[in-house]
């Protein structure tokens, strides 16, 4: 972008105010040699036709027509550089300020932003940018009003974007945590099932209280601790007293149970059937169980 500014806006938004600055490089369409620069605020390229591409940190992004290229502040970068001949876009700048309860949602979601991120699909927001590069031109009655009005609308979709992705990002996080989480757990009891284990065995292998480690059973298995090791107990009983010849004495033992006369009982409340019985009546295929 150019130095020399043509035009200022203002527009409040989810309770932050947004500087918006257009200057030359709005109209300009010429083929850039890519020189490298840096700034305090965030840069909107707005791709009309064409395709461009940009060097952040020494790593190549293209935005093609009908995209919006955006950068944060602080990103080092080069000047956009066209890749067709008959490449075009608008281009402009904008920082914010909030200092309400209000905005600090939306400020936190723009200081999320770390990295340039493109949106797709935006010819809706060529034809406003359309609208503004003509009204600048003919200024009209009012025309930085209008010009005004259609930026806000702009900023508006972009930061609605912004907000969708660092939902996103967060969701994804809390997933990984969730997965990393039960994955975790369920290692926990393969490895230990047969061991003297206690749930605060478990909290500490997952570096979480007793009280954090119910909810967390509770919300991705509908069980206790002590359901949970049962279950794999049985389990695991099952599938050696149909895949081997083993006695139900050492069968016990194996799943985790010192005394035979409990391993029983607790086998006949979870599957209706004594270990011998259930031997009986079930085929190797332990998966229909």
């Amino acid at each position: 972008m150019g130095s020399s500014v043509i035009f200022n806006s203002s527009a409040d938004i989810g309770g932050c105010r947004f500087e918006i600055s257009i200057d030359k490089g709005w109209f300009d369409t010429r083929r850039h040699t890519g020189m490298l620069h840096n700034h305090a605020d965030y840069e909107v390229h707005i791709i009309k036709k064409g395709a461009y591409s940009f060097d952040i940190y020494n790593r190549r992004s293209v935005s093609d027509q009908n995209s919006i290229f955006v950068i944060p502040p602080s990103s080092y970068h080069n000047t956009a550089v066209s890749l067709k001949d008959d490449s075009s876009k608008y281009c402009f700048r904008f920082s914010h300020s909030c200092n309400s309860k209000e905005g600090r949602i939306l400020s936190d979601a723009l200081k999320g932003i770390e990295t340039p991120f493109i949106l797709k699909d935006c010819s809706h927001i060529i034809q406003l940018a359309d609208e503004i590069h003509y009204e600048y031109q003919n200024q009209q009655l009012d025309y930085q009003k209008c010009i005004g009005y259609m930026m806000s609308i702009i900023m508006l979709y972009i930061l609605r974007k912004v907000i969708d992705r660092v939902s996103q990002e967060k969701t994804d996080e809390r997933q990984h945590i969730h997965e990393n989480r039960t994955s975790a757990i369920d290692e926990f009891f393969a490895a230990n099932y047969m061991n003297d284990i206690h749930s605060y065995d478990l909290s500490e292998y997952m570096n979480l209280s007793i009280r954090q480690l119910d909810r967390v059973l509770r919300k991705h298995y509908n069980m206790t601790f002590k359901q949970k090791l049962t279950g794999m107990r049985i389990f695991v009983a099952k599938r050696l007293l149909i895949e081997t010849k083993l006695p139900v004495m050492e069968i016990s033992q194996k799943a985790g149970y010192n005394s035979t006369e409990h391993f029983c009982s607790i086998f006949v409340q979870k599957t209706g059937h004594t270990p011998s019985s259930f031997r009986k009546v079930n085929s190797v295929d332990i998966y229909n169980l």
